[in-house]
């Protein structure tokens, strides 16, 4: 769900910061190749970054009362290191996945500032 995203904060580069973004919708597990219905936010701001991510995560899951758990993480959207997934089931199911966005992204969007997002897998809550 990132790239759609991205391409909306690209066009949307000349209005201010903060600028943050939601989106949700069915994609295609790239494990599985089943359809999953997602939930991804991203945020660009001059101050992004994975502490800021991780709060709006916490939210997110404080609303729907799962127990979790955060381990690091790896993902070729974000900065090695700056990554964390969330489980849930005791460490059985990967929920979700966030931090700060690769600088290499950032710039084949065009973009500038930094950005931070997530993206969950609702369907693992329901």
């Amino acid at each position: 769900m990132f790239p759609s995203l991205l391409r909306i904060l690209m066009q949307n580069r000349h209005h201010p910061l903060p600028q943050m973004i939601f989106e949700a919708g069915v994609v295609v597990d790239g494990k599985s190749a089943e359809n999953k219905l997602r939930l991804a936010a991203l945020r660009s701001d001059a101050k992004a970054s994975f502490t800021l991510c991780k709060q709006y995560v916490e939210a997110v899951l404080r609303e729907v009362d799962v127990k979790y758990s955060f381990v690091e993480g790896s993902h070729p959207a974000f900065i090695e290191g700056r990554c964390s997934r969330v489980l849930i089931n005791e460490g059985r199911d990967e929920l979700a996945v966030f931090g700060e966005i690769h600088p290499r992204t950032i710039q084949e969007f065009d973009l500038e500032h930094p950005l931070v997002g997530f993206e969950l897998d609702v369907e693992l809550l329901l």
